[in-house]
């Protein structure tokens, strides 16, 4: 094939590429910007279509409410996600109990204009992706963190602690949490203080552990002295051998050579971009 006709198929591609993106009922709807067109995507009967107009934030309140008696569950909790849903219609919405309701209420959960009550009142939902979903809006004050921080379920209590309202007295208990997960992610947080990064140093589990080392704002003499956990070695490995095994899932390249100082139990410098390190792609 020559360059011309490489050219041509270039061009061919990204017209069918823009193409796509054009017929996408979702994405023309979500787009959309003439009173013609909203109101055209709304009627349309194509779910697709309406759950599009229904994330449209040029839409009017009253094309909203009429959009939150949609029978799709999948269109209401689009509506319930748009950023001007009216404070008395996220209400509405958060009392769905219709199949799927969970969905619904999540995605008012996840609404950064929420009000705080009703974040308040959905902090206590039997769903665990609503509950989740106000331990990560940054909306939720301190108040409803603190009794997230106490969920039954270590996703929830994990989020709680990626919150950028996140109360400074629950770091010391978010870093002794009974679930590991919920330590790793302490370990793994830029905003840890260094007391807690050499604590969870101790950790008994080496994958928390890992994540200290990998962690950036950690001492570097902590992350040196982690170099030569045997325990983070192998996580090291892991990493190292994951990367390479979706590489060549990707690419069908051929493996990337471990460095030496993997496959040697003498100390491993921290490396700069397993995990979390500065100078990722």
């Amino acid at each position: 094939m020559n360059i011309s006709s490489k050219r041509l198929c270039s061009v061919a591609l990204a017209s069918l590429l823009m193409l796509g993106c054009a017929t996408d009922p979702v994405e023309r709807c979500r787009s959309a910007t003439s009173s013609d067109a909203i109101q055209n995507c709304a009627k349309d009967s194509n779910e697709d279509a309406r759950k599009g107009v229904a994330l449209n934030e040029s839409l009017q309140s009253d094309t909203l409410r009429e959009l939150a008696k949609d029978p799709q569950w999948g269109v209401r909790s689009a509506v319930a996600r748009n950023p001007n849903a009216p404070a008395d219609l996220l209400q509405q919405l958060a009392d769905d109990s219709s199949t799927y309701a969970a969905y619904v209420r999540a995605s008012v959960a996840e609404n950064p204009h929420t009000p705080e009550k009703l974040l308040r009142k959905l902090a206590s939902d039997p769903g665990l992706w609503v509950r989740d979903a106000v331990a990560k809006n940054t909306r939720t004050g301190a108040e409803i963190l603190r009794k997230l921080a106490k969920d039954p379920d270590g996703r929830v209590r994990s989020d709680v602690y990626l919150n950028p309202n996140l109360p400074a007295d629950l770091i010391p208990k978010l870093a002794e949490d009974s679930d590991v997960s919920v330590r790793e992610t302490v370990a793994e947080g830029r905003h840890t203080p260094e007391e807690f990064l050499r604590k969870l140093a101790d950790d008994p589990d080496a994958l928390v552990r890992y994540h200290v080392y990998v962690n950036d704002v950690a001492p570097k003499e902590l992350r040196e002295k982690l170099g030569r956990d045997p325990g983070v070695q192998e996580w090291v490995k892991t990493e190292i051998e994951t990367r390479q095994y979706n590489a060549r899932g990707v690419t069908g390249s051929s493996p990337v050579s471990v460095p030496p100082s993997y496959n040697s139990p003498s100390p491993v410098s921290p490396p700069m971009c397993i995990g979390h390190g500065v100078g990722c792609p």
